[in-house]
């Protein structure tokens, strides 16, 4: 488990990487082009609608300060869906999607691993 004294509040490190989303034009949900759907087959994206951050993994597995800002746009519905993934496919649904990325959004921390 991650030593939580040690990681910023989630409110801080947003206020930090929001401009930074916006300077690379990242507006809408990343995740559009994967195609989520319902349990009817209907596509689900919303697009543009309100898209949130979506981290790679949940709090409790995070342990450094750039797990805090490996984050993608994502509307409410795909936000939903990878958060069901598990573990495994969530980190790598949002880091493949990172990669994918034209503009690369600058970090606010290093690597430390």
């Amino acid at each position: 488990m991650a030593d939580k004294r040690k990681l910023p509040p989630w409110a801080y490190v947003r206020k930090l990487i929001k401009p930074r989303f916006e300077a690379a034009g990242i507006h809408v949900c990343e995740l559009k082009n994967e195609k989520y759907t319902d349990s009817q087959g209907n596509l689900i994206c919303q697009g543009s609608g309100f898209p949130t951050f979506a981290h790679s993994m949940k709090m409790k597995y995070r342990k450094y300060p750039f797990e805090m800002e490996e984050v993608i746009r994502a509307c409410q519905p795909c936000h939903q869906v990878i958060e069901g993934m598990g573990y495994e496919r969530m980190l790598a649904v949002v880091r493949n999607t990172i990669n994918r990325r034209r503009v690369p959004v600058d970090a606010i921390f290093k690597r430390t691993s």
